[in-house]
């Protein structure tokens, strides 16, 4: 239980009055390309009223580093600084590094006649790693050269490195495929796009009560990426910031983990506004509402699907999977929620997802009877078993030839009879859903 102190004013008290000696730096905060929190007031510095402290910790933290910033960004793991000690409301950060010396809540009030706890180890590491004025001037070490060279940058660039990282340095900017395509990309015109980035801004005023679990998932989303490896870097103000104002814009879906996987592979490519506008065109438009909501109903009816069309197709598999008792759930739910992101290599996704954009979400469907279809002599074999077909499906899928893995599906979904076909699966698993039955209908 938490201790009562922590429940009266004194945590407003003690953050109003650094708010108010911060809130010009903190008002008008603009980060190239809308990582930032543009327009942010002193409700982003004071907890909003019946707001958790836990989760009023992790918003505030990733609004003051939002202005100061982290170093090492991209090449250093950065310092933990949300997930311990949460009740406790940190000692803000100034602009320039400093930490700053008035009361905070665990001291009970804002006196300066009333002595600070002593610092922790942990609270003197958060300190030293936020960035300061020199950090962007010196040149990098041989360590750092070499951390540098052996991440991951295929989600920001291609094989032949061409296509520019849009973070230059920790400053997100506008990419021209962002600047070009945002209009047509949400259908809605550029009014659509400006509306849309002024419900992202305004979404990061408001508290959200997923705020911890987001902050959970943020440092485990990609971190291999060099955009997503620093604690609270760039990319990941980024990504929580993205996924904090979604979480408000639905009531029914809020959040949940599959979010963070597509968050991010669209922050590869565009500013934070233009990823959450996308992920709300996503979310509208193309049925991605019936995949988050609550009990996952769009899921179970494309698992519903590909059980049913690999009966019709693999029936030796589809027996297979009986005998060792496989439920598609457990190797395939990851694949949807996500839109197989971190299943397959990333530029197999983006391909991939501009078939779904282009097609729908079928394309999911036949990607998963197609994993399954190359998996099919080990899945039938003698020698298998749950643990080794388990182990199989849920392992990262790299096609042998991806022209020759795509052709497959293509030609799949080319079919007629079959695209026939799995509409009338989707009408069968509405009306057993109806009826209650859904319950017995999946392996």
């Amino acid at each position: 239980m938490r201790n009562s102190s922590r429940m009266n004013g004194s945590p407003h008290q003690s953050v109003t009055s650094t708010g108010q000696q911060q809130q010009q730096r903190f008002t008008g905060i603009s980060g190239g390309g809308g990582s930032s929190i543009k327009g942010t007031s002193t409700l982003s510095l004071v907890p909003s009223v019946g707001e958790d402290l836990d989760a009023f910790h992790v918003r505030s933290t990733y609004a003051q580093l939002e202005v100061s910033g982290v170093k090492g960004d991209g090449y250093e793991e950065g310092v933990e600084r949300t997930r311990a000690a949460r009740t406790r409301v940190p000692s803000s950060v100034n602009a320039s590094g400093g930490a700053d010396t008035s009361g905070s809540a665990e001291d009970g009030n804002s006196s300066s006649s009333h002595a600070r706890p002593p610092r922790t180890k942990s609270q003197i590491l958060q300190d030293a790693a936020v960035a300061d004025e020199n950090e962007k001037k010196r040149e990098l070490d041989p360590k750092e050269i070499q951390m540098l060279g052996s991440l991951d940058r295929s989600a920001a660039t291609g094989d032949d490195g061409r296509r520019p990282n849009p973070y230059v340095g920790s400053v997100p900017v506008e990419t021209t495929l962002g600047q070009t395509t945002s209009a047509s990309a949400v259908g809605g015109g550029v009014r659509e796009v400006q509306r849309m980035e002024r419900e992202y801004r305004d979404g990061l005023e408001k508290p959200s009560s997923y705020d911890i679990q987001i902050d959970l998932d943020v440092p485990r989303t990609i971190s291999g990426h060099v955009m997503f490896r620093t604690r609270y870097g760039a990319g990941q103000r980024s990504l929580f910031h993205v996924l904090h104002s979604f979480s408000l814009r639905c009531e029914t879906c809020g959040y949940v983990q599959g979010m963070g996987p597509i968050a991010a592979c669209l922050l590869s490519y565009m500013s934070p506004s233009l990823a959450y506008t996308s992920l709300v065109r996503l979310h509208d438009a193309y049925e991605l509402h019936t995949l988050f909501a609550p009990g996952f109903p769009g899921l179970l009816e494309a698992i519903y699907v590909q059980e049913c069309l690999t009966k019709a197709t693999m029936p030796g598999v589809y027996s297979a999977f009986q005998k060792h008792m496989i439920s598609t759930t457990s190797y395939a739910t990851k694949w949807y929620i996500t839109l197989f992101a971190n299943s397959v290599p990333f530029q197999t996704q983006l391909r991939l997802w501009d078939v779904f954009l282009l097609e729908g979400y079928d394309i999911f469907i036949a990607v998963a009877i197609a994993i399954v279809w190359v998996y099919r002599d080990h899945i039938t074999s003698a020698a298998a078993n749950f643990e080794t077909v388990l182990s199989l499906l849920s392992g990262f899928f790299v096609p042998e030839d991806e022209d020759m893995f795509l052709g497959w599906i293509e030609k799949l979904l080319g079919d007629a009879k079959v695209r026939s076909a799995m509409r009338g699966w989707r009408s069968e698993w509405r009306e057993l859903v109806k009826q209650g039955k859904e319950g017995t209908a999946l392996l």
